[in-house]
């Protein structure tokens, strides 16, 4: 019962390593606490030894490079968790979801043909691991193949791997799991790459060597060899290792059609994938005995009882694992130990850094009523982006608009004043299911804020498209007046045109997308008119708070018309600039005049060309006949069209950007209030940045406490009384008083 207890003490200490290990990088520190990084060759098994450990499959390693990002896991034993705990980058996800991300994501860079430094990290509570932690890293390759380059990574990949796996080995304490090819040692060239990366030879490879596990992970094509059928072959293979200090453990993967069938289930993404996920998993979890009962049947079939000890009970995967737990249990054991004081100091450091900040807060709640106006605007934006929250459900209930009724609005607009197609007849045609819209747009649904205007600017897009696909909403006159002004030539032919789009674009999508602006200024201000009426009761400092938000939201409104301004007319300039004549002569020619010269004689070369143009004996292309004016109005759609989607592309100002953007607005100090109050208001706002950080800070630190504190150095406590070690050192009881 005392050794179940000490063993119990000991690991909530090998749960915490993790933990430590993190704070230690968090302060530029090397972490205390070794990881194992699993190394070698590709297609040598290494992810096939990785889920051993793991108890289930975590990647599809069978084509290719499987592992183009390393997989952090952290293994914590607990009795309590008969079925795993699974957190994949923060998300907790059951463990057949963990397949399909790490699969997805590795599928994703395998598309880009790319591979990416920073790790996924996976952790792992279960009653069936060992608790430990491995970075399971993508296999060397050596031949050059046609996906070793890339546009998206200038560098060969076989050195961006060998870049990951040295990236690895530095600034952190390891302990280095290298799989091997079940052949000859000359054939695993992961080992000369190590000798390369450790500055070493054949001769002098023992100091990497003697700090490394080895695996020869796939066992069973030595069993299916007949040149090892006989009494003294294996044992002749493996000398040659043991010659060079290496003594790999024999690990037998059985090659059964599962992993194969898994694979195809998660590629096709099958209704079977559970079934699949499942049946791999009890796989993996058998193979320890089958793997006992294999070596068994082997090594009797060739009467070798006098190395069948070595072979099953020394070298097999179960000796594998509890070598690497008992070298990082004795490990562990000792660096806490070593530490111990260390930790101790960054506590009391933390405590005196804690109480500076909570000062240093308290301080700011002097100005707590404006901080609580600024509140409430960011309360206010975040529930137009989000949707509001539940205590402010039933104020904005009652401003819920359908799509109908913002309609039936902004018809009464003069956006739309002249459009060929009325907006109600599209929507109309939408609520009566004669699109395919109608699911999407939901007219009947009532929305507020965020989610109206996204659903009101697609709409609205959708209308111009629609207006603009055909050409006949065009309209006969528009053309007519715009061909009336030239008769002759292809530059007049080309103003003309170039007169028509910029007619569409500056009285219909301009004016329309101007609407929309001042519509989201509008659900701005009603946000906010909602949020500070609940959130600020002092009526004087609401009216403060109020002027600025609705300056600001002024200024704002204006650089989202500027912003639309900057996206429509490059695209007019470039349509000018290609329909002038030519005029690098005439520069060339006036170049060295004097400025006034120079702008006189410009003005009187256009005149002329523009003349030559209407004089011109050149056929008129712009007569106002029928097929003329299709003809144009035609390729005036197709331009309009294009620049319709070039705006949902480069729309900058679209409703992430402008709510960020008007938050940025929020806390900028450059306004200067009228009075003395409201200056001292809006400083407090400029100070909110800073007391984020604060406020953020203080919860960090109290977590970072709370592991230290009462998880690290109180588990520390407990197991050095239960084995009569030192207790922490004097100085750090000093310092912890």
């Amino acid at each position: 019962m005392a050794a179940q207890c000490h063993d119990a003490r000991f690991q909530s200490l090998l749960n915490l390593v993790p933990q430590v290990n993190e704070w230690y990088t968090q302060k530029n520190r090397q972490p205390p606490f070794k990881v194992v990084i699993v190394v070698g060759d590709q297609s040598s098994g290494k992810s096939a030894v990785v889920q051993r450990f793991v108890g289930f499959p975590v990647n599809i390693t069978k084509k290719e490079t499987g592992t183009r990002r390393p997989l952090k896991i952290i293994l914590r034993h607990s009795a309590e968790h008969r079925q795993p705990k699974c957190v994949l980058d923060g998300h907790e996800m059951d463990r057949s979801q963990v397949l399909k991300e790490v699969w997805r994501v590795n599928n994703e860079l395998a598309k880009q043909n790319n591979f990416e430094f920073k790790p996924l990290v996976l952790e792992v509570t279960s009653a069936e691991v060992i608790s430990i932690t491995l970075i399971d890293l993508p296999g060397l390759k050596y031949t050059q193949e046609k996906s070793d380059t890339s546009h998206a990574c200038s560098s060969d990949h076989r050195q961006r791997i060998r870049d990951i796996i040295r990236e690895n080995i530095t600034g952190q304490r390891y302990q280095l799991l290298v799989t091997l090819d079940a052949a000859e040692l000359t054939k695993n060239q992961v080992i000369n790459f190590l000798d390369e990366a450790f500055h070493c030879n054949a001769h002098s490879r023992s100091k990497w060597v003697e700090k490394a596990l080895f695996c020869m992970s796939k066992a069973d094509k030595l069993l299916n060899d007949k040149n090892y059928q006989q009494r003294d072959a294996l044992k002749d293979l493996l000398d040659n290792y043991h010659q060079h200090g290496i003594r790999p453990c024999l690990v037998y993967n059985d090659p059964s059609g599962l992993e194969d069938a898994l694979q195809r289930s998660v590629e096709d993404d099958s209704h079977d994938f559970l079934k699949q996920f499942d049946a791999m998993s009890r796989h993996i979890a058998a193979l320890d005995e089958s793997e006992a009962e294999l070596w068994k049947r082997y090594t009797d079939s060739l009467a070798l009882k006098d190395i069948r000890e070595d072979l099953v009970e020394k070298r097999t995967f179960r000796h594998l694992k509890d070598e690497m737990y008992q070298g990082y249990r004795c490990d562990v054991e000792h660096q806490f130990h070593e530490v111990q004081d260390e930790i101790q100091q960054d506590v009391c450091k933390l405590k005196e850094e804690l109480q500076a900040l909570k000062r240093q807060d308290r301080k700011e709640l002097r100005v707590q009523s404006a901080l609580a106006c600024h509140d409430a605007a960011l309360k206010g934006v975040r529930a137009f982006i989000d949707g509001p929250p539940l205590e402010m459900q039933e104020e904005h209930e009652q401003q819920k608009t359908t799509l109908k009724e913002e309609v039936d609005d902004a018809c009464t607009k003069s956006a739309f004043e002249d459009f060929p197609r009325n907006p109600k007849d599209y929507l109309d045609c939408i609520a009566n299911e004669k699109v395919e819209q109608s699911q999407h747009y939901r007219p009947e649904d009532p929305l507020l804020g965020g989610q109206q205007l996204t659903r009101k600017f697609c709409f609205i897009l959708d209308v111009l498209v629609q207006k603009f696909r055909d050409p006949t909403e065009i309209s006969d006159n528009d053309v007519r007046n715009a061909m009336g002004g030239e008769v002759n030539g292809r530059p007049a032919r080309d103003r003309a045109f170039l007169f028509l789009v910029r007619r569409c674009v500056t009285r219909e999508l301009e004016l329309t997308l101007d609407w929309y602006v001042n519509a989201l200024g509008l659900h701005f201000k009603k946000y906010w008119d909602l949020s500070a009426e609940k959130h600020i009761r002092d009526t004087k400092t609401r009216k403060f708070l109020t002027d600025i938000f609705h300056q600001r939201l002024r200024r704002f409104i204006q650089e989202a018309r500027e912003q639309l301004s900057f996206n429509l007319e490059p695209k007019l300039c470039q349509l000018r600039l290609s329909h002038e004549p030519d005029l690098g002569p005439l520069m060339e020619g006036i170049k060295n005049l004097e400025p006034l010269e120079r702008k006189k004689k410009f003005g009187q070369e256009m005149t002329r060309l523009r003349c030559t143009a209407r004089s011109s004996d050149e056929p008129s292309c712009l007569q106002p006949c029928d097929d003329r004016i299709k003809a144009v109005k035609d390729e005036a759609s197709l331009y309009l069209l294009g620049i319709i989607h070039e705006i949902v592309k480069e729309l900058t100002w679209d409703l992430r950007y402008m709510n960020k953007k008007f938050k940025d607005s929020l806390e900028q100090s450059d306004f200067t209030g009228p009075t003395k109050d409201a200056q001292e208001a809006f400083q407090a706002l400029n100070d909110f940045a800073e007391r984020t950080n604060l406020k953020e800070k203080i919860r960090k630190m109290e977590v970072d406490l709370e592991v230290l504190e009462a998880g690290c150095l109180a588990e520390l406590k407990k197991y050095f009384e239960g084995t009569g070690k030192p207790a922490p050192t004097q100085s750090a009881k000093m310092a912890g008083a």
